[in-house]
């Protein structure tokens, strides 16, 4: 398969770190840029719109086996997609860093921390809002939560996943490659990607996905801000994971 724009000069290999943060990103692009950004952008989100329309989006998991019915697929459909992006990537001829895999940095656990700590306070005040001008909230979260307590390790399973392959496909792969391919600013493709990443959270009710909308915005923002998504990968990854514990407590 030719490159489209065989012109466009490669990274450096010598200075993964510093290309990471240019504010445009000379890779080659493939037919697969193309199909992995129509998939993200436009499939994804019109196939759970769809689903969400289809069916009350009502989740019973006593009826079923979590573990093939939901734990399982979940990861196989993340792991599947982080793995187009990597292969967009490497048909791009791209470094890792173009999608904010750089060198990580113990720093990026203390980011991590701050944005938990400040993301929280942020959804709990955006919750309390939509419930008072009464926007619903499905169940279906707790469904999730409570089979996670019985299925734990299962749980840390999605937890990684979702952490991992999210980041890189809805942050670092969409939003860098917007801003290449357009030459626009953070603005747009933070707006962009937040808006596709929430739709995957529809079954959490209307007001589910606005909560999403605004978290994954603050997520896109913490890897525009920091040019890396290991950052948003260690607190996406935290408070999946310890969201298990805390839920009786709250």
């Amino acid at each position: 398969m030719e490159d489209i724009n065989p012109n466009i000069p490669e990274y450096p290999e010598s200075d993964p770190e510093r290309n990471s943060k240019e504010s445009a990103f000379p890779y080659r692009t493939s037919i697969g840029t193309y199909i992995v950004l129509i998939f993200l952008l436009i499939i994804f989100p019109g196939l759970n719109i769809l689903i969400a329309l289809l069916f009350d989006n009502e989740m019973n998991l006593d009826l079923f086996d979590p573990v093939w019915f939901f734990f399982v697929p979940t990861m196989a459909m993340l792991w599947m997609i982080a793995l187009a992006v990597l292969l967009a990537v490497w048909r791009e001829k791209a470094p890792l860093s173009s999608i904010g895999l750089g060198r990580f940095k113990l720093s990026y656990l203390g980011y991590a921390l701050v944005f938990i700590i400040a993301s929280n306070i942020i959804l709990a005040v955006v919750q309390i809002f939509l419930e008072m001008i009464g926007i619903e909230f499905s169940n279906n979260i707790e469904e999730i939560l409570k089979k996670a307590q019985e299925y734990i390790w299962w749980w840390l399973g999605v937890s990684i996943t979702a952490a991992i392959c999210e980041e890189v496909s809805f942050r670092g792969y969409v939003m860098s490659r917007i801003k290449g391919l357009t030459g626009w600013g953070w603005t747009v493709p933070v707006l962009i990607s937040s808006m596709a990443f929430a739709t995957g959270h529809l079954y959490q009710g209307l007001g589910g996905f606005l909560v999403i909308l605004v978290y994954g915005t603050m997520f896109a923002i913490l890897y525009a801000l920091t040019r890396s998504i290991w950052p948003g990968i260690l607190a996406h990854f935290i408070q999946d994971f310890f969201a298990v514990f805390l839920f009786e407590h709250f």
